[in-house]
């Protein structure tokens, strides 16, 4: 039997260590210092007892140098499982079985958009593990792996599953087959929600969070929310998730977390994963959850190297967590109103998010960034029929005002602002801005009334709230760029935000189109963000050729039965203009595309200065 392992970290090593003397197990990873250490030294496994063994591995880093196999174990972070799945493809037998062994969310589903569902099993396991240092992990505490038995597994990769567990078992791992292993991976979710973000952003080990009585309230809440996250879709957790997370803190005491050492070593964090698809989950059925998204919010300034708190500053962070319930959102649905509440707040500056409702959480990215940066922060909320074209879907535009303002409520808004049709464009209505060149191309080719639509509503907007900041999202490529062009051009006394993409787990970026997508255009979806993933490839790899960039997301659209192009680009980022073929030293690329997936048309893109990689 021949395992592949994707993943030369804490689980990786052990997993390799252990179901080495069973069968023959090849890692495959990407982690430099870790693989030269492995193939200088070998692993050094420091067992719970206190025994030290040492084991020989075969490592790559490249899947050529790997052979085939019959099972792939993905025990790689949740944001390299596209990655992973791609490598693990060639290299998994026709029957073959791959079992995500990950922490977070859509691990599964990302694997099986690229090997397809029969072939991909989910597990959850207990067993304990970090990194000492490069060459030398620590088995921190043994505990029951489960592997699950699914439904759309076929016959082939059923038996691998069974043949898996019966090598864990061997190698001393305790090991079960199960029918549903959803409520497992969330409970764990709720414990890793729970504990690895306080420690991350404290610096201290697992047992350190049980020694004040503010953070055991914390890690409560946020197992809760998880708890009540998963429960709003149908999967009750077992056993009471807040309990749980104080009872592994109290048996992992010792412990460093993953995402700790992650922080401690300066590599990016699964906070995405952890906190973030909470957060996701939460606005998909409608449930808040304020701390899961606080703690997003302040691990990713921590990985940009700006600490919201200095390290063991307990009260700092509680005092950055305390999210009350508080008064409901002030709702303002005339000018009058919105006016009023300005000249009440003098001169504290103000950061506004213009949004069209049914909010995900790329629009409450927006409004945290805003909050970080303003005094105050205000919110719209109006679906702006002028934007439409005539076969466009102002009708189908999904729209919830309450669950937009539980949401803006739980994120500390100071007020939202709900105009109506008729406020916004009464019967004697005759104004428009037009923005020339910028608007032009793209989107403005297709939609000749969109931009125009846009940067009317916009420049209304600005001049009823008198933001000192507005947020924008980089999803939206080229509006960005005429509202930008607008402000300057008329002069607007404000600073226009851009702010990067937020995706999905698998890359899609998040928009309130996608809730059309049904069944497998979902993952076909994905098309678009491998499509500017392979063009990135081609820039980074120093191609200067725009001709050449738009061909390579043109065969990976073509790839993808369900995806019909409506475009793509690859243009200057400040004029829009295609860049033909060479395109000049020192100049960045704006790549953009639009497709069509059923009936709904997505849009993405990648912003790349020369020589960087996506800012996502």
């Amino acid at each position: 039997m021949r395992i592949v392992i994707a993943g030369v970290g804490a689980m990786g090593c052990l997993l390799g260590a252990c179901l080495g003397s069973v069968a023959d197990v090849a890692l495959l990873g990407c982690w430099p210092e870790q693989l030269t250490a492995l193939r200088r030294d070998g692993l050094r496994l420091e067992h719970p007892d206190g025994r030290v063994t040492r084991h020989t591995l075969m490592v790559a880093s490249d899947a050529t140098h790997v052979a085939p196999a019959s099972i792939a174990l993905v025990a790689v972070k949740s944001r390299q499982t596209p990655a992973a799945a791609q490598a693990i493809a060639p290299l998994l037998s026709a029957g073959g079985l791959a079992v995500t062994l990950q922490n977070g969310l859509n691990n599964r589903a990302t694997l099986r958009a690229v090997l397809g569902d029969e072939r991909v099993a989910l597990g959850v396991t207990a067993q304990g593990a970090t990194v000492i240092a490069p060459g030398v992990v620590r088995h921190a505490g043994h505990g029951p792996t489960y592997l699950g038995r699914d439904a759309a597994l076929g016959p082939s990769q059923l038996a691998y599953l069974h043949e898996l567990a019966s090598l864990f078992e061997r190698a001393g791992l305790e090991t079960h087959v199960v029918d549903d292993t959803d409520g497992l991976v969330w409970g764990k979710l709720a414990v890793n929600a729970a504990i690895n973000p306080l420690t991350a952003l404290l610096r201290v080990p697992n047992g350190a969070l049980l020694e004040h009585e503010e953070l055991v309230a914390v890690m409560r809440r946020t197992a809760a929310e998880v708890a009540a996250v998963a429960a709003a879709q149908g999967i009750p957790l077992a056993n009471d998730a807040a309990d749980r997370a104080i009872t592994v803190a109290r048996a992992t005491a010792a412990n460093r977390s993953s995402m700790l050492q992650d922080v401690e070593r300066g590599a990016p964090t699964e906070i995405e994963a952890i906190c973030g698809a909470v957060a996701r989950a939460g606005l998909a059925v409608g449930v808040p959850t304020p701390l899961n998204s606080r703690l997003l919010d302040l691990v990713r300034q921590l990985e940009a190297g700006q600490p919201p708190v200095q390290p063991g500053d307990v009260a700092g962070l509680v005092a950055l967590l305390n999210i009350t319930e508080g008064k409901a959102v002030e709702v303002i649905d005339s000018i009058a109103g919105v006016r009023a509440i300005r000249r009440q707040q003098g001169e504290a500056t103000l950061g506004f998010v213009p949004t069209m409702g049914y909010l995900h959480e790329g629009h409450l990215e927006l409004v945290r960034r805003a909050r970080r940066e303003n005094d105050i922060t205000a919110v719209s909320i109006f679906v702006n029929p002028t934007q439409f074209g005539p076969t466009e879907d102002l009708s189908r535009y999904p729209r919830d005002l309450a669950r937009d303002l539980a949401l803006l409520r739980a994120e500390g808004v100071a007020f939202v602002f709900t105009p109506s049709d008729a406020l916004m464009y009464p019967p004697d209505f005759q104004t428009r801005v037009l923005v020339g060149g910028v608007a032009q191309p793209l989107e403005g080719a297709r939609r000749p009334t969109h931009f125009e639509g846009v940067a009317t509503v916009v420049a209304k907007l600005f001049n009823i709230v008198r933001p000192t900041r507005a947020y924008f999202g980089q999803k939206d490529a080229q509006q960005t760029v005429v509202v930008r062009q607008m402000a300057r051009d008329l002069n607007l006394d404000l600073d226009v935000v851009i702010c990067p993409t937020v995706r999905e787990a698998d890359g899609l970026a998040m928009s309130s189109r996608n809730k059309y997508l049904e069944g497998q255009q979902r993952p076909a979806a994905t098309a678009l963000y491998r499509s500017l993933r392979a063009a990135e490839a081609l820039w980074l790899a120093g191609t200067r050729d725009g001709e050449a960039l738009r061909e390579a997301m043109r065969a990976v659209l073509a790839a993808e039965p369900l995806a019909r192009v409506d475009y793509v680009s690859a243009a200057d980022p400040a004029t829009l203009s295609e860049w033909d073929a060479a395109i000049p030293p020192g100049a960045g690329v704006l790549l953009s595309l639009a497709v069509f997936v059923g009936r709904t048309r997505l849009i993405d893109n990648f912003l790349l200065p020369d020589g960087e990689p996506a800012g996502e």
